[in-house]
């Protein structure tokens, strides 16, 4: 079952769906017929339109813990995550806006492989974001966040928040949009982490090989406070040029703390396994 379906700008209801879905049935029942692949649902009711509205969203995905192995149910994690809360924006002059967002997120992860490591959680938090227009080009902002993560299993996994807070700017024109920020972001951990070496999900791909030994790095060797909770500078930078009327290529560079079901919240363009983006299984917080 493949789609993917949108309404934008309606006047109370936005929607967005997009699946990848496919039912396997193995030969000789080796294994139990189940779904695979990618499946991502979105809506936004407009209680107040345009200052008022409430966010539900749900995606499910599935990656290979195994790379090198077949993508049988031995070797595939599952992860669901759910979210909901509401969007406050108030606008007290013309050239300045400010955001208020509250979610509450749950995780669900599943595998029948013994290298599962159970990453179900609930969240909570939200951010507070003030823009400021100077010209129809240049506009400035700064914005604050903070997540509490609570976790089912806390034998292999700590319970944690991180706050954050930063600076940025944005340029755009007919063509070509910037947008750059700069912060801080702190995680306090609830006790000091288990000892255990994060796996990570590769693609299959031999020209991600270095780039894996890198992201693998940079998760173990994260910067980290006394406590041994990861924290430090962030930054982000996104530039955007319009080749063509239906044309447009993006880069995106970014250096942030964060965790694994955070991380999948943000990577959700592709349908898995098989093209499946870079995940750590570990409940930790990490750079």
């Amino acid at each position: 079952l493949v789609g993917n379906t949108e309404r934008v700008d309606a006047p109370r209801l936005d929607y967005h769906i997009d699946s990848d879905i496919a039912l396997v049935k193995y030969f000789k029942n080796e294994f139990q017929t189940q779904p695979f692949g990618y499946f991502d649902a979105f809506g936004n009711f407009k209680i107040i339109p345009g200052s008022l509205s409430w966010t539900a969203r749900d995606t499910f995905t599935q990656a290979s813990i195994n790379p090198s192995a077949p993508a049988d149910p031995d070797n595939i994690e599952s992860i669901n995550y759910l979210t909901t809360g509401p969007q406050l924006i108030l606008k007290p002059t013309l050239r300045t806006t400010i955001t208020i967002d509250g979610a509450v997120s749950y995780v669900y992860s599943d595998s029948k492989s013994p290298e599962y490591v159970d990453i179900d959680s609930h969240r909570y938090g939200g951010d507070l974001r003030i823009d400021r227009a100077f010209s129809s080009l240049l506009s400035a902002y700064i914005s604050g966040t903070y997540q509490k993560v609570q976790f089912k299993d806390t034998t292999d996994n700590t319970d944690f928040a991180y706050e954050q807070g930063l600076v940025g700017f944005k340029i755009g024109t007919a063509r070509t949009v910037l947008d750059a920020n700069v912060g801080y972001t702190v995680a306090h951990l609830a006790a000091a982490p288990p000892i255990t070496v994060p796996r990570l999900h590769l693609n299959a791909y031999p020209s991600m090989f270095a780039l894996t030994d890198a992201v693998t790095e940079a998760a173990t060797t994260a910067p980290s406070n006394s406590s041994g909770s990861p924290s430090g500078v962030s930054w982000q930078v996104n530039l955007s040029r319009l080749i063509s009327p239906t044309e447009r290529i993006t880069l995106h560079t970014m250096r942030e703390v964060t965790d694994v079901a955070n991380l999948f919240q943000l990577n959700l363009a592709q349908p898995v396994p098989g093209n499946a983006q870079n995940q750590l299984t570990t409940g930790q917080p990490f750079t």
